[in-house]
């Protein structure tokens, strides 16, 4: 390294073929990248620009850094602007880090340096880009919003370049007790051995804290992931959902699908409490809304340059990333001594269907859709066609002092639809269309209208099929 990079007289010389030995010698032996990491902080000012240009090429993802290593990284991190060397290496070094699973299923780094990495990326979120400490007041939380929307809308400055880097690196963290230990994430109360701090308590929290009451999505988020707020169905349906639709409403729907796939699986279980929370509800609803429409961005200034950071390249990009999610909990549940797969079928058919005119809404069907192909496939059809059945009754407007007949007739005068795909085509929702044909079929049998009309017409040839239908209703 010497020779390769700190001495100005054969830097120009020897960097290249000095990058490729280091970068094999740590291939080999990767406790190098620990000398390497203390000879950059002792060298820095000299070697400059160059340390960029060797640390691409280290493999970073076979380091194991310790807890003072990433201390260093985290001065560079927050001692320098953000066009400083120090600065731009911490984020690539951080970048490169392996913040997945080793083949054993556990974390290839510990669960305490993704913890320490998220709240120093949190703090140096808040010292870039939203230029100015909270202050307590609501309207300084307000100015911090708009001061976060007035970055992001430049979309090629440095801030929102930094943005864009501190969200990808914390999605690929793993902060949420079910996301370090995801075999344990399926038991209630997950994780009692390693309880999650409290928000307002722990003093390693005071930067998230101070971001949630600024209202930033990164405090939203951070607070769900890392704290008993996101780990308590209890403190989750009192102050997370509101942090969780905060976050939705700002549009960082991916964010947001990462927090539901690792909060829900331990309340499946307890599904009745999050069915009944009309804000929870209100959520999903505003959540494949945000992803159905044209993106705005925060208080909906920011441009469409940076619109993919908050909602995804494509069109309904993180509905597929959602349906990603139920599609995986329901292979996870089924797994012996867990709840079930008919437990998640059914609560995502609970929430789903709470929506207005849901049959009409194409996200909400794709979503069905993909449901009741699991369904099929886990032999779980009959309890989602048990709901589907009571839905059908619901848009008839049955009830248990109306009889079927009855409730078709008014179906008739009031002209409601009584088919969750007529005048539609659902050539695309071929599942879905199966299990509605199948469960109106038998609600026909039930309903006995055909012999019953049939009789009728039999009986009094002079009147037409309509009349038939309503004297049988009486």
């Amino acid at each position: 390294m010497q020779v390769s990079y700190v001495s100005m007289s054969t830097r120009e010389t020897y960097s290249k073929v000095g990058r490729e030995l280091l970068a094999a010698i740590a291939t080999a032996h990767p406790y190098i990248m620990s000398v390497l990491l203390g000879r950059l902080r002792d060298t820095i000012q000299t070697v400059g620009m160059m340390a960029l240009y060797l640390c691409k090429e280290l493999p970073l993802s076979l380091w194991k850094p310790q807890r003072e290593e990433i201390s260093t990284i985290g001065a560079w991190l927050l001692q320098n602007p953000l066009s400083a060397v120090e600065n731009r290496l911490a984020c690539v070094i951080l970048e490169g880090l392996n913040w997945g699973y080793a083949q054993d299923g556990s974390l290839a780094l510990a669960s305490v340096l993704h913890s320490e990495v998220a709240l120093l990326v949190a703090e140096s979120y808040q010292k870039y880009l939203t230029d100015k400490p909270y202050s307590g007041l609501i309207s300084e939380g307000i100015k911090q919003v708009s001061y976060l929307a007035s970055v992001l809308r430049l979309g090629v400055s440095q801030e929102a370049s930094f943005s864009q880097w501190a969200w990808q690196l914390l999605l690929r963290l793993k902060l949420h007790g079910n996301a370090q230990t995801p075999k344990g994430g399926w038991t209630v109360p997950a994780l009692a051995s390693n309880p999650p701090p409290e928000l307002t308590h722990a003093p390693s929290m005071h930067s998230v804290l101070r971001a949630v009451k600024a209202g930033l999505p990164i405090g939203c988020y951070l607070s769900l992931a890392m704290t008993t707020v996101g780990h308590s169905l209890e403190n989750f349906c009192t102050d997370g959902v509101e942090l969780l639709k905060s976050l939705i409403q700002s549009r960082y729907l991916r964010a947001a699908v990462h927090l539901l796939d690792n909060i829900l699986p331990p309340t499946y279980p307890l599904s009745f409490y999050l069915l009944n929370n009309s804000h929870f509800v209100s959520c999903i609803q505003l959540f494949l809304q945000y992803d159905s429409v044209c993106p705005q961005g925060v208080t909906q200034q920011v441009t469409h340059r940076v619109a993919p950071l908050l909602t995804g390249t494509n069109y309904g990009d993180n509905v597929r990333l959602l349906n990603s999610v139920i599609q995986s909990h329901v292979v996870e549940s089924s797994r012996p001594d867990r709840v079930g797969a008919a437990a998640v079928l059914e609560f995502w058919v609970g929430i789903l269907t709470q929506q207005n005119l849901w049959y009409r809404d194409k996200t909400v069907l794709f979503l069905m859709d993909q449901i009741c192909c699991a369904a099929f496939i886990h032999h779980q059809q009959e309890c989602v066609q048990k709901l589907m059945y009571q839905q059908h009754k619901n848009a008839l407007g049955y009830h248990g002092d109306r009889g079927l007949l009855s409730s078709l007739v008014g179906w008739i005068a009031g002209n409601a639809t009584p088919s969750f795909i007529d005048g539609q085509s659902l050539s695309g929702e071929v599942w879905f269309a199966w299990l509605v044909l199948n469960t109106e079929g038998m609600f026909e049998e039930e309903s006995q209208l055909r012999r019953c009309v049939e009789n009728e017409l039999l009986s009094e040839p002079s009147i037409s099929p309509d009349q038939a239908l309503k004297v049988d209703a009486h």
